[in-house]
């Protein structure tokens, strides 16, 4: 999260909502944010479609209905905080969702298919902005963030590109060239009317490898056709040397039509899939050598005039933060020198980063899936008796949790910091935590001690227009300010990503079994590789800190005896003050050098 500048804004009280909702839309769209704060995977229209595909699949005989819970669960969950399904529905949405312990599977699917017809997903967006509108003119921030969050997962699971999204809310909230000031919440109807998903008909154009002529009679079963160059009427529209081959070694265009999609990035991605499943068929019978292609492609939409190019984007692997180099530098040094595990657990470690690594170096995000999910599997110590996909849960649950708050806090830190170090160093100075501590545990009391109070206001003031911050603070306050609070974070915390990993094993599952892909899949992987990454380097600071892990199996029994003393702790606090707030901001011993 970072302040933009509001040049192109008319600043009143008037707008405060829409300004709110701006900073929160772009922290939403932003590749980088942490997954707390990105939009969810599935929405309530999405959750009943998900449960309705299971249900499919559990009459066929491919899944066990056991899988149908824990969706069911999360999806009368969904509706508690989700105002747009609530509007939209007849009766209260426990008349539409069943138990599957005391309904057969053919009632379940006709509620839920009923439910799913009312929760249709372009009827939802509507919902979306008309409540959005009306949470913005009354700036009531809890419901613009709640809402924002819905319609953007909404909008992405309906096929339009989270990149798309980001572009053009940037563009019409902070850097776009439109000389009209933002003076009213109206602005919000404009910008609908720029994000609204509407389908139109690409062409796109790739340079490619002279290989693709080797398969020029079977490209137009993919909507595939070789040139020689772009079509003149093509390439003259195009700006000054965007036109020219990028690269001696694609000599060829393959324009990919016949299409619909709702924006150019995912018609990008749409396009690419029918490239890879030739070049993948043509591996087939030749391994030596593949169809390759440039990341620049040339886009005709139907409805603009103009073409135009297109770059790499971030693979959804990609999407995470990064230590810089030096900083990996270090790491890996002290990890070299340190490591001290056995054999068994050295191989096993070694296997799942090589997993990691062969999920990062591909753009295909359905292998990148498969790839993170056999990492977590070598990972986790696992033993007859009990299903694996509960042991993994069970496994690597404490690992996601024992941190989560310290996550929280530090990411709030940061945005802190980067706004202005300056006003935030002035407060802290006044924070009672004795001398040394730094900079994260002073952060901690401030957001959970009663005595911290006056400086919260203090904060709250300073922060002006960056309506976004002033809530995460207040937001983090609310969640964070009692040891109950806290305990009641953690659960729903691991409750939610009980639900994905659920997810992601069950998608694993259909890509193996039955070579479905799903579009929610580049989401799937995010989670994924953040959850793999959270399990590694706090096992890494278990085997090169003060406690010397020899093990993987003593790795995941000290996570699971940290997470439960971490709740006795909690317990044990009547109320946070200077010292015991430090516990939501802890290493934990086992992390100490």
């Amino acid at each position: 999260m970072r302040f933009r500048s509001l040049e192109k804004w008319e600043i009143s009280p008037e707008i405060e909502g829409l300004i709110f909702f701006a900073q929160r839309a772009e922290e939403l769209l932003f590749d980088y944010t942490v997954d707390s704060y990105k939009p969810m995977s599935l929405n309530a229209p999405f959750l009943c479609e998900e449960a309705l595909s299971v249900i499919g699949d559990v009459k066929k005989d491919l899944l066990d209905k056991a899988n149908l819970r824990p969706i069911l669960e999360e999806l009368s969950w969904s509706f508690k905080d989700d105002m747009v399904a609530k509007s939209l529905l007849d009766l209260p949405y426990e008349s539409y969702i069943l138990s599957e312990e005391n309904a057969s599977i053919e009632e379940i699917e006709l509620k839920l298919s009923v439910l799913r017809r009312t929760l249709d997903s372009y009827r939802y967006t509507v919902e979306c902005f008309d409540l959005l509108y009306i949470a913005i003119e009354n700036k009531k921030k809890k419901d613009i963030d709640s809402i924002a969050r819905l319609l953007f997962t909404n909008l992405i699971n309906q096929g339009m590109s989270k990149s798309y999204l980001s572009k053009k809310t940037l563009d019409f909230f902070f850097v776009g060239n439109d000389p009209k000031k933002i003076a009213n919440c109206e602005a919000f109807k404009d910008y609908v009317d720029v994000i609204y998903p509407k389908s139109h008909n690409f062409e796109m154009y790739f340079w490619v490898s002279g290989l693709i002529d080797v398969v020029s009679e079977s490209t137009e079963a993919f909507g595939i056709e070789v040139l020689d160059e772009l079509p003149k009427e093509v390439a003259d529209k195009l700006p000054k040397g965007k036109a020219g081959i990028p690269s001696i070694s694609y000599r060829k265009i393959a324009k990919v039509s016949g299409f619909r999609a709702l924006d150019w990035y995912s018609a990008k991605e749409i396009a690419e899939k029918n490239l890879s499943r030739l070049r993948d068929l043509y591996n087939l019978y030749h391994h030596k050598s593949k169809i390759e292609w440039d990341g620049k492609v040339v886009v005709v939409q139907c409805c603009e005039d103009e073409p135009r190019t297109l770059g790499v984007l971030n693979s959804p692997i990609e999407k995470i933060e990064d230590e810089r180099p030096e900083q990996a530098s270090r790491k890996l040094n002290r990890l070299l020198k340190n490591l001290n595990l056995s054999r068994d657990s050295f191989e096993k470690f070694n296997r799942a980063v090589d997993f990691h690594s062969l999920s990062a170096n591909t753009r295909d995000v359905e292998n990148q899936l498969l790839n993170l999910w056999i990492g977590l599997e070598t990972i986790t110590p696992t033993h007859s008796g009990h299903a694996k996909i509960t042991q993994i849960c069970n496994g690597i649950m404490p690992f996601l949790s024992i941190m989560y708050t310290k996550r929280l806090i530090g990411v709030f830190t940061k945005d802190l910091l980067r706004w202005d170090r300056q006003t935030v160093n002035r407060i802290l100075k006044k924070i009672p935590i004795p001398k040394g501590a730094k900079t994260i545990d002073k952060i901690a009391v401030l957001l959970c001690c009663p005595k911290c109070d006056d400086l919260r206001a203090e904060l709250y003031s300073d922060l002006k227009d960056f309506h976004l911050l002033r809530f995460r603070a207040f937001t983090l306050h609310e969640k964070l300010n009692s040891p109950e609070k806290v305990i009641s974070l953690l659960a729903e915390h691991e409750k939610k990503v009980l639900w994905q990993i659920r997810r992601i094993y069950r998608s694993r599952n259909l890509l193996v079994h039955s070579g479905r892909t799903l579009q929610y899949l580049p989401s799937l992987v995010e989670n994924a590789h953040d959850y793999f990454d959270q399990v590694i380097f706090i096992f890494i600071r278990m085997c090169i800190g003060t406690y010397n892990v020899k093990t993987i199996g003593q790795s995941f029994e000290l996570a699971k005896l940290t997470r439960t003393g971490l709740n006795k702790k909690l317990k044990d606090i009547d109320m946070f003050d200077s010292n015991s707030a430090l516990i939501l901001v802890n290493d934990h011993s086992f992390m100490k050098f």
